[in-house]
């Protein structure tokens, strides 16, 4: 099964459905997700005073997956530092 990311209507819809009282099954239901991924933003993307914000989740979740990518660009490049250090002894005559 493929993850795909909420898109910035969907977390409209999200935000309108809990203004007008739906539980998250009836969300998930009516955007044909899983529950825990409704569940899972509600609990991600709550401001300081606990309120759910589309925009403001939208803005969180860009900037976790970019810092994720960065995380890994790193961790990468230094595994990549290490093989070459491990390396380097063999290949000097």
């Amino acid at each position: 099964m493929s993850y795909t990311q909420l898109t910035l209507k969907e977390r409209y819809h999200i935000s309108a459905c809990r203004k007008l009282g739906y539980k998250q099954k009836e969300i998930a239901l009516e955007l044909g997700v899983s529950p825990s991924i409704i569940s899972r933003e509600l609990r991600r993307n709550r401001n300081a005073q606990g309120h759910y914000d589309p925009e403001s989740a939208q803005i969180e979740t860009k900037l976790r997956h970019r810092h994720k990518h960065y995380e890994y660009s790193q961790e990468q490049e230094s595994q990549t530092d290490a093989k070459n250090l491990r390396l380097e002894p063999l290949l000097t005559p």
